[in-house]
């Protein structure tokens, strides 16, 4: 049977009637309670140590995915830079593809076509979603040839793969060991595995 406060008393309950009517005072309750939330807590880390890994894989699959993309739209302004300017040929830098400023206010000129955006024109310097990337053409006038590079800012953080490509616009990559340095040179970009 419960306890009972008599009416008017001051008195308190200083433990609790359990089901077959054993008494349990406050601390084994709260000894409980903390288990109870201990299993949680544990819990809440198995599946964090499981979604994680799962995390990162895909955040470096999406940068990869924006470094392909990025090479693909420097072979696109390489062919028209090289339309557009062809004494030059195709551009010596993506600074040459990428404007001045974040707007354009020079308009295009061959030093800076504004052809790409200034994210990607300034990605050699500062990566574009994990991966730095850069192109470099053969220093001949009209130039012929040019070579675009990706290379992940930081290996198995950001990005696993490193991708090129040259003036045919075939997409190659490389598992390196390590963080490299985007290829900008044909010769090393030609032995890279052709992507699927």
């Amino acid at each position: 049977m419960p306890y009972i406060t008599p009416v008017g008393s001051t008195e308190t309950q200083d433990f609790l009637i359990g089901e077959e009517g054993t008494k349990r005072d406050a601390e084994t309750e709260g000894f409980l309670t903390d288990r109870v939330a201990d299993r949680g807590v544990a819990i809440i880390l198995i599946i964090a140590a499981i979604a994680i890994p799962n995390l990162l894989r895909a955040r470096i699959a999406a940068n990869e995915a924006s470094a392909v993309s990025s090479l693909r739209t420097i072979n696109t302004s390489e062919v028209t830079y090289s339309t557009t300017y062809p004494t030059v040929g195709y551009a010596a830098t993506l600074v040459a593809l990428g404007p001045a400023d974040a707007t354009c206010s020079g308009g295009p000129a061959q030093a800076n076509a504004c052809m790409l955006d200034f994210n990607l024109g300034s990605a050699a310097t500062t990566a574009k979603s994990g991966y730095l990337l850069d192109a470099a053409n053969d220093g001949a006038k009209p130039s012929l040839v040019y070579t675009a590079g990706a290379g992940a800012q930081t290996w198995n953080q950001t990005g696993v793969r490193s991708f090129c490509s040259v003036q045919d616009a075939v997409l190659r990559f490389l598992v390196p060991t390590g963080t490299t340095a985007p290829t900008t040179v044909q010769t090393t970009c030609l032995t890279y595995t052709i992507m699927q």
